[in-house]
């Protein structure tokens, strides 16, 4: 989506190799700097660098995707389908330090109007969804989870409506403090327009973006314009084996390289340290490769994006 892209700051080249038709091996470099999570409205940068190795699995139901890092870290997802409406996914985090390895099961499930999901993790967390097509174009939904580590529970309802011209509103509201607005605007099959607003009424805070994904034949642009006066901006190429698109190469199943740029400009004040890459901020540089089309409502597993 043009709000939530997989942005980040730095360089970072990405390298697909396919072994057979059911196997391939990536390679990704980055290098740049991180946020680290602080308590007050600074942003405090740390630099940072990795390599990562990974393999990837597609045979009939089953995807396996593993990934190896530099300093140590080993991730893991499988994903079965067993039947046509049910499946079954497991997600692994293996890290060095003690209380940072994270395991979660989910079990999901659909009908012809409805889709519901389980999900049992490590502390104790347990959670539940279900989101219910009340027509064509409206949907409602709810969660609940508890986490028995920390005695703490939480119950959100959210609200979708997509119109046949490709526009998507939503509205999420929940017992942690959140309420959150989305709106996307799909002007043509290559252009998109977004905004959002988010309110904690917790803390007070609010926030609003408005963003914008255009693709291009071998290129997508995408960027974003926050309340807090951050602007970020991403090009983010392919280039195949024979020199084309990577849409229209015949050697596309054989391998493929991506080479990202970004950009963040922000008001706010920073701060950059320099020395070794702290924990945390290896817990946030943690990403999935395969990046879904549709967004999870923020700070639950519930599905009502695009």
């Amino acid at each position: 989506m043009a709000l939530k892209p997989d942005l980040f700051e730095g360089l970072r080249f990405d390298f697909n190799k396919g072994v057979n038709n059911k196997f391939s091996l990536t390679h990704s470099v980055f290098a740049g700097s991180v946020e680290v999570p602080s308590q007050g409205s600074q942003v405090i940068k740390v630099p940072s660098s990795s390599y990562e190795f990974g393999a990837i699995l597609v045979d009939g139901r089953t995807l396996m995707i593993g990934k190896v890092f530099g300093d140590g870290r080993l991730t893991g997802r499988v994903k079965y389908d067993v039947t046509a409406d049910t499946s079954v996914k497991l997600q692994t985090q293996l890290m060095r330090e003690a209380g940072y390895s994270q395991v979660m099961v989910d079990v999901d499930t659909k009908g012809a109007d409805w889709q519901a999901q389980l999900k049992v993790g490590n502390g104790g967390f347990v959670g539940v969804n279900y989101i219910q097509s009340v027509t064509p174009a409206l949907s409602l939904g709810g969660e609940g989870f508890w986490l028995g580590a920390q005695q703490k529970s939480g119950v959100g309802l959210a609200a979708r409506h997509a119109a046949a011209a490709g526009h998507v509103g939503t509205a999420q509201v929940a017992t942690t403090g959140l309420v959150a607005l989305g709106y996307v605007h799909r002007v043509s099959d290559k252009v998109s327009l977004a905004a959002d607003f988010t309110h904690n009424w917790n803390s007070q805070d609010s926030a609003a973006s408005v963003g914008y994904d255009y693709t291009l034949r071998a290129c997508r642009l995408r960027g974003r314009v926050d309340s807090n006066g951050c602007v970020v901006r991403q090009a983010a190429g392919c280039s195949a084996a024979c020199g084309r698109s990577p849409r229209a190469c015949p050697r596309r199943r054989t391998w493929r390289s991506t080479l990202t740029w970004a950009s963040t400009s922000c008001c706010r004040p920073s701060w950059t340290t320099r020395g070794r890459t702290t924990s945390s901020v290896r817990a946030q540089r943690e990403r999935w490769l395969a990046v879904p089309s549709h967004t999870p409502l923020p700070g639950f597993g519930l599905t009502i994006g695009e």
